[in-house]
């Protein structure tokens, strides 16, 4: 008997864009849920629209898809939620990314480079009775660059995390602007408080900490900014209003 479940045939949804990898966690989660109905998807936009018209009671995801991140999807408040519990299988360990995650109702994060399918399996058996799972690779990256990380959340305001994101890949005040559609003199602002605050001297290494961070990713696809809509919504109502009197637009 399948506990914690809509019923003994649960729906499973699997969102990876790796088919390799897809198909290691449908062969684990098949041992562990025998009876299940899977359903295997590998962008964003294809994922919505499949639990639109099925909600599903497992979902197994990464992070990062070739048309954006799972984060706005994983944080659905629970009655708007389209899936009944999940499990983050990545690698990433940016420890703001994990941070965002472990504040998430989600059932755990799994890292496949530490761990490999037997492993799956046990973490997918204590999801199935109940329980959460994180990887100890990812508990272990949360120790170490906690203070480090956390004290950088901490500092920053919302519309200096939000222009990082923005600048993190290396654009200059005009084209941050134009993507938030605030002066070019306000993100210089923003950025002089940056560097100041993370104690840079040059533009380069604002995109080394965004990159580190987990602010920007460079992917063959282009530059992916994780979360980019939750720090939107962050600062929306906040210090950017108040800079610049204007709404910000919607994330490109």
């Amino acid at each position: 008997m399948i506990s914690n479940f809509s019923s003994s045939s649960p729906k499973i949804l699997i969102l990876k864009n790796d088919l390799l990898c897809a198909g290691v966690m449908e062969t684990a989660t098949r041992r562990v849920f025998p009876a299940a109905t899977f359903r295997r998807e590998t962008s964003l936009e294809s994922a919505l629209q499949t639990l639109a018209a099925e909600p599903a009671d497992l979902l197994l995801t990464g992070i990062v898809l070739p048309d954006g991140d799972t984060l706005d999807l994983l944080s659905e408040p629970a009655e708007q939620r389209r899936f009944g519990h999940a499990l983050v299988v990545t690698a990433r360990q940016e420890h703001r990314i994990l941070t965002v995650l472990k504040g998430m109702a989600i059932r755990g994060i799994f890292d496949p480079s530490g761990e490999g399918p037997d492993q799956l399996e046990v973490a997918l058996g204590v999801i199935r009775n109940g329980g959460r799972y994180w990887s100890s690779s990812v508990l272990e990256r949360m120790h170490v660059h906690s203070e480090m990380s956390g004290a950088m959340e901490r500092l920053l305001s919302p519309t200096e995390k939000l222009v990082l994101a923005v600048i993190g890949d290396g654009s200059d005040d005009h084209e941050a602007g134009s993507w938030l559609n605030l002066r070019p003199s306000t993100i210089h602002s923003v950025r002089r408080d940056l560097h100041r605050k993370l104690g840079v001297r040059h533009r380069g290494e604002l995109v080394r900490l965004a990159a580190q961070h987990g602010y920007v990713r460079f992917t063959p696809a282009g530059v992916q900014r994780p979360g980019f809509a939750k720090l939107l919504a962050a600062c929306g109502k906040t210090a950017v209003a108040r800079r610049e009197r204007m709404a910000l637009p919607v994330s490109r």
